[in-house]
């Protein structure tokens, strides 16, 4: 059973951009709601995607189910979300990680985050067995 769950802080400058790209990756408005500050994408009937405007933070959640992280990454709206995430500067005091299982039982780490010495773009995948 899959099932990955994260929070990312995008620093303010990126922050719009990256929103502004899954939202419009959206096949329906219905897809997009808005509660207070809030803003929850519904990337598939398991998985969603919330930005908190006020403090930069996203949240990525992928409900436990069969093949539903692999459905979720494949959807138009992680597409956009994660190719505008690769393009991310991030500085200090920003970033955050996603973290999941697969069908096999192993932890998965996807970090976004900049380097101790200093801004940069920067991702990786750290696959613990």
């Amino acid at each position: 059973m899959q099932r990955e769950e994260g929070r990312i802080k995008i620093p303010a400058v990126s922050y719009a951009t990256v929103k502004k790209d899954a939202v419009d990756a959206c096949e329906s408005a219905s897809d997009v709601m808005q509660r207070g500050d809030e803003t929850v994408i519904a990337v598939t009937e398991f998985a969603t995607l919330t930005f908190t405007d006020k403090k930069n933070i996203v949240q990525w959640k992928v409900r436990e189910g069969e093949d539903v992280s692999d459905a979720a990454h494949e959807s138009a709206v992680a597409v956009a979300f994660f190719e505008s995430l690769q393009i991310v500067c991030w500085i200090r005091g920003t970033g955050g990680a996603i973290h999941g299982w697969d069908d096999d039982g192993k932890y998965l780490v996807e970090e976004f985050k900049s380097p101790e010495s200093g801004t940069q773009r920067f991702s990786n995948k750290v696959y613990n067995g």
